[in-house]
């Protein structure tokens, strides 16, 4: 069965076996031959980067399997990238999967990205969407937003007999959810100050009555529990605080790397001397995409 469908005969070959450790080595060696062939590209002029701030543009971001390229959507251009994309799939072995592959597109005519979807055999993408786990949108991320992290949440929390559980076994359990689905969007972006207090009265309830959604008389103050271990206290951090700290380590990041996106941020975000540009839409938010 390929891809859920029956295939004929196939012949055995030598090769690595699943979960090699040789095979990742291989798989990184083959991205940087596709990663320097798209930097040919942007500096042949074969390809024009999307956009430009103070001499600094991304031009494509790698993560694992995934590739984001930034470009304008000139046709000639994209056919351009298409010949790169099928040179690379011959000589690799490997196939872009153009079904689940997606573009995004905007400031020209409709009729042109329906063009450009009919040739590169890919659907067009509308904001907000969400890449990797992390809600992407123009602006600030509000309520309606992050409302799916607080369903899995408590989906997650309802989903266990709390009542079974002890209390350490709870405890437990409260930890391991909130660094599966929270902490990974809270690198991104700020949370709501209202998303969050939702997800702390899930976790109360959830740790006194061992239901999400069930309200009890709580034996100890919440703030009293979101202290470290060392002050004989639950070890429960407070969310607002986790938030911050993976925020300042955004910024840090942002403010002493010397890659691209990081460079690009500092040059529409920051000023000549160095000062953050005074904008109501903070650049934490915008960091996600």
């Amino acid at each position: 069965m390929i891809n859920g469908s029956p295939e004929g005969f196939f012949s055995i070959c030598g090769g690595l076996r699943q979960g090699d450790p040789l095979s990742p080595l291989i798989f990184v060696l083959i991205e940087d031959i596709l990663s320097r062939n798209v930097s040919k590209l942007f500096a042949r002029h074969s390809m024009h980067v999307m956009v430009r701030k103070k001499g600094v543009a991304p031009t494509y971001l790698l993560f694992a399997d995934d590739i984001l390229i930034f470009c304008r959507g000139n046709l000639l251009r994209l056919q351009n990238l298409r010949k790169l994309l099928d040179m690379y799939q011959a000589a690799s072995g490997q196939s872009v999967n153009y079904v689940k592959s997606k573009f995004y597109y905007g400031g020209d005519s409709d009729s042109r990205a329906i063009a450009i979807s009919n040739y590169l055999g890919m659907e067009r993408a509308l904001f907000p969407d969400r890449y990797l786990g992390i809600q992407l949108k123009p602006g600030i991320v509000r309520h309606i937003h992050d409302r799916k992290v607080v369903e899995k949440i408590m989906d997650k929390l309802a989903g266990c007999k709390g009542k079974l559980l002890s209390f350490q076994a709870s405890l437990f359990l409260i930890r391991s959810v909130i660094s599966i689905y929270v902490i990974h969007s809270m690198v991104v972006y700020i949370w709501p100050c209202t998303i969050i207090k939702q997800v702390e009265r899930a976790i109360r309830n959830f740790l006194w009555s061992g239901d999400a959604e069930k309200r009890r008389y709580f034996m100890v103050l919440y703030d009293s529990m979101c202290c470290s271990r060392r002050e004989s206290v639950l070890g429960i951090n407070k969310l607002l605080d986790v938030n911050e700290a993976m925020l300042m380590n955004l910024w840090v990041t942002i403010r002493d790397s010397d890659k691209i996106w990081a460079r690009f941020l500092r040059a529409k975000y920051f000023k000549i001397n160095g000062n953050l540009i005074d904008r109501k839409l903070g650049f934490l938010g915008f960091s996600g995409n």
